[in-house]
């Protein structure tokens, strides 16, 4: 097995061992593609994995509005209390972070290494879930920025 199949099966025994289905699943998809060598497959994911992730998480965030669960109504209501308030400064503030995180990643990948790596401590031995590698980034792009 390659060095990279040998990753993708510890990460899914960390998985499993941690009981966490979706680091599980997507490494055990990994390694069967690393496994039978199924490049563009793979090159497939790469290309696609991040826009389309993000387009799935704003339709999830979007969705009670598609089903008539949120109206106007709704929205005003919610931005008109301190929680809402909070909430619509905290959205701005991820949002401009996000886009300082892929500003950071586009100039210094290697980072990626340790958000993911943190991301998987994180999930598998902190009860916690992914929150995604822009919004990450752009925490430590403003911590790096404060250090130098």
């Amino acid at each position: 097995m390659s060095e990279q199949s040998w990753i993708l099966f510890l990460l899914l025994m960390v998985g499993a061992i941690g009981g966490h289905q979706l680091i599980t699943i997507a490494s055990a998809i990994l390694l069967l593609l690393t496994v039978f060598h199924i490049q563009p497959a793979l090159q497939l994911l790469e290309h696609l994995c991040l826009p389309v992730g993000i387009c799935l998480m704003l339709i999830g965030v979007m969705l009670p509005l598609a089903t008539g669960k949120v109206g106007f109504g709704g929205i005003l209501g919610a931005l008109t209390t301190a929680g809402g308030l909070i909430a619509l400064i905290v959205g701005a503030i991820s949002a401009h972070l996000a886009a300082r995180g892929v500003a950071l990643l586009r100039v210094e990948p290697e980072v990626m290494i340790g958000l993911i790596v943190g991301s998987l401590l994180g999930v598998a031995f902190c009860q916690g879930i992914p929150n995604g590698p822009l919004m990450s980034a752009g925490i430590v792009a403003v911590i790096l920025r404060l250090l130098r």
